[in-house]
């Protein structure tokens, strides 16, 4: 009975040894395989298409081939290049899509410093005016799933921005503001002659210059001369900036045939017309 005994504690003790022994040394297997899964990446590729806006960001994201998650909110660009960030920690690439707009190329020049790639296109004016509301979450969706199928080889399916660099930006911000501020000089121009027209006077196209108005008000009604008059100053606010009153110099160009009258659209870079001469100035 003693022996019996005997014999089954020593058939216990071996069993819990057995066991001890497996527990030790299946641990260090588990703690391996949580710090390979660490050391590596868990994905080759990591989508992001985010919905711009001033006070608010929302994006989407797709790993590798799976869906599209639900949009998150971002309340600052900080927060979405904090987002940007850890994703790249966990994949190889990480790619963000978003349309351009008026907060420029700022977003994109900074997710391009951080090592992450970036990419804007063009907005789908087409399929905004078809919508009854606009939705975000829904965009930063569609985003993320038209740059899936842009990477696969569908071109269509985006149509990619030319992004300029920060000089290129500069010299196109100001060719542009000086064009607008010609179409701003020929729409004054074009209210006072409509309403002369309106009057009886006849057309005078040139209104504004200093022999032609002169003359005019001795020949329209008082209160249309005091209307030409602010408009005339309106005319003078929406000439060049740097004119001698604010201590800038007023380049003094030629015309060519080819320039016209100094009202047309020419490119505002480097020692060319603008199209913006003093037209007060001149007779």
């Amino acid at each position: 009975m003693v022996d019996a005994m005997v014999l089954s504690g020593c058939r216990i003790n071996s069993s819990l040894t057995k066991m001890i022994n497996y527990k030790l040394k299946a641990a260090p297997t588990a703690v391996s395989k949580e710090g390979n899964s660490q050391k590596g990446p868990k994905a080759n590729r990591i989508l992001i298409g985010v919905d711009v806006h001033l006070k608010s960001y929302q994006a989407a994201h797709k790993i590798d081939n799976g869906a599209v998650g639900v949009a998150q909110t971002f309340g600052s660009k900080e927060a979405l290049l904090l987002y940007a960030q850890k994703q790249r920690e966990l994949a190889k690439e990480v790619v963000v899509l978003y349309e351009a707009g008026p907060l420029g190329y700022k977003l994109y020049r900074e997710l391009k410093a951080s090592d992450i790639e970036c990419l804007v296109c063009a907005p789908r004016s087409g399929e905004q005016k078809r919508k009854r509301r606009k939705n975000n979450s829904i965009d930063a969706r569609t985003l993320t799933s038209d740059l899936f199928n842009y990477l696969h080889g569908n071109e269509h399916a985006l149509q990619r921005v030319r992004v300029p660099t920060p000089a290129q930006e500069q010299a196109r911000i100001e060719s542009r503001q000086q064009d607008a501020l010609v179409e701003e000089r020929k729409r004054i121009g074009a209210i006072g002659n409509a309403l002369l027209l309106s009057q009886g006077y006849g057309s005078w196209s040139n209104w504004w210059r200093p022999k032609a108005f002169e003359r005019l008000s001795k020949e329209v009604a008082g209160w249309i001369v005091k209307h030409l008059q602010r408009s005339r100053w309106d005319f003078t606010r929406a000439g060049p900036t740097n004119s001698p009153s604010q201590g800038g110099v007023e380049p003094k160009v030629a015309r060519t045939p080819a320039q016209g009258n100094g009202s047309g659209k020419l490119s505002a870079i480097e020692g060319r017309s603008t199209g913006l001469e003093p037209l007060l100035n001149s007779t």
